[in-house]
């Protein structure tokens, strides 16, 4: 029974979608389901987070704040350090949300929009002796390299996107 008259918060839809996504994966996640796990009609859903791509932009926001929490101080903390400990950080959040990491590899700049965070990576950055052109190189293949790894790691099969990991080993 679809109960149209409760009220959500922006919030309790994202964390919503996340759990569907770890249910379900990427490709079977649908505004509908969602809709459905929350007693509601797909309607809703889309006033609450917009698109189907905002929503699962927001469900990596709130991965990523959550991460961001576990990363030390990038002022104190050795740059070298700093980069093992946010590559940690990432791969662990990653592995308990495998979905998204398909996701992020392929919406990366939708993904991340926690406020300081990339602004962090180039501090550390900076402070590792990166400058002008050689800093954007430097931040591109941090950035690039940890996503991709990872990702490699944990892509399901997606048959919308025609992948199969199980075809790389």
């Amino acid at each position: 029974s679809v109960m149209a008259d409760r009220r959500f918060t922006a919030e309790e839809v994202v964390r919503a979608a996340l759990g569907l996504l770890d249910e379900v994966g990427l490709h079977r996640f649908t505004m509908r389901a969602l809709a459905q796990r929350l007693g509601t009609y797909p309607a809703t859903i889309y006033w609450h987070v917009g698109s189907r791509a905002e929503l699962l932009s927001a469900v990596g926001a709130l991965v990523f704040t959550e991460m961001a929490a576990e990363v030390p101080d990038p002022v104190a903390t050795p740059w070298d350090e700093w980069l093992m400990e946010n590559g940690r950080a990432y791969r662990r959040a990653m592995k308990s949300h495998p979905d998204l990491a398909t996701w992020v590899v392929t919406h990366l700049e939708a993904s991340v929009p926690v406020p300081g965070y990339l602004e962090q990576m180039v501090v550390v950055l900076s402070r590792a002796g990166f400058r002008g052109p050689r800093l954007v190189a430097a931040y591109n293949t941090y950035l690039g390299s940890l996503c991709g790894w990872v990702g490699m790691e944990l892509i399901r099969a997606d048959p919308d996107l025609g992948w199969d990991p199980e075809r790389m080993q």
